[in-house]
């Protein structure tokens, strides 16, 4: 039997199985627009791609900002809601296989946790991490792939031209994480 581990973040939504003889097996990510259609989009993907069917499954262990969207349980298997920090401590102790550390999670913000055998603590974080990176990429240089944005990075800049900041409407967009979501005339991007 197996268990999957759904994480559903500000900007993908990532799915990964596990189970005492293979371990952590056929990570994957998936975008949508809405949380549960997002979180059903991953698991479908994820079963079709393990040829795996629901019997499977023993129970399905959910965290991230989108979770709290899941109030029923996913295809009547027992599915547990799990703080997303405390994902983030157990999960990094469990890949490095370390009794202590510091783990840095980089998603739309970005998260520092201090895990030990005995206790999980967010000790700091930023609203600025890859979703961020990626969607401000894609406001402003029509670009959604992360391959694409390191690829310009890596060339030199002949000039730099900036909108001035009375130009760019706040609205609803009040950190750069959901920029991908904001309407495109949102920012003005001077050529």
């Amino acid at each position: 039997m197996f268990t999957v581990g759904i994480d559903v973040g500000g900007s993908t939504t990532k799915i990964v199985g596990y189970n005492e003889n293979d371990g952590m097996f056929s990570p994957i990510q998936v975008k949508a627009n809405d949380a549960v259609a997002s979180i059903y989009g991953a698991f479908g993907k994820f079963i079709s791609e393990c040829k795996l069917s629901i019997d499977d499954i023993s129970k399905v262990i959910i965290t991230g900002v989108g979770s709290a969207y899941i109030n029923d349980s996913i295809y009547n298997l027992p599915t547990f809601r799990v703080n997303e920090f405390t994902a983030i401590g157990l999960g990094g102790l469990r890949i490095s296989g370390l009794e202590s550390a510091v783990i840095v999670s980089m998603g739309t913000g970005t998260a520092f946790v201090k895990a030990t055998g005995t206790e999980i603590v967010r000790i700091g974080g930023s609203g600025v991490g890859g979703g961020t990176i990626l969607g401000l990429a894609a406001l402003m240089l029509k670009k959604h792939d992360i391959d694409a944005v390191i690829a310009l990075a890596s060339k030199p800049l002949s000039v730099l031209h900036a909108a001035p900041i009375s130009t760019v409407p706040v609205g609803s967009c009040v950190h750069a994480g959901p920029y991908n979501d904001c309407p495109q005339n949102a920012c003005n991007m001077i050529p």
